[in-house]
């Protein structure tokens, strides 16, 4: 019997021969069926499949948004949450800035 989860803002852990592979989710569903992960997201970032440099530029977006006055604090707290999800990110990646 398939097991069907709500994704929310997390850092996911991927188990790989290499070592650990760490993604930001930000929102989505994941399904666990047959011993079997799937994962379909809203938004996702992966910096060894995209590059460190979309971390920073990511977090740079964040930190212009904030600035601005257009978010509701609901989105202002989600995106403070998502920085500091980046941050982590960053660190358990081994990314210096």
């Amino acid at each position: 019997m398939p097991m069907f989860c709500l994704l929310g803002l997390g850092i996911m852990e991927l188990k790989a021969d290499q070592g650990p592979i760490y993604i930001l989710v930000d929102g989505g569903f994941a399904v666990v069926c047959r011993n079997l992960l799937k994962v379909v997201t809203y938004e996702v970032l992966a910096p060894a499949v995209s590059g460190t440099e979309a971390v920073w530029k990511a977090r740079t977006a964040i930190a212009k948004q904030l600035q601005g006055q257009a978010a509701s604090p609901q989105e202002r707290m989600h995106l403070s949450r998502k920085q500091a999800m980046l941050d982590r990110l960053a660190q358990l990646c081994g990314l210096g800035r």
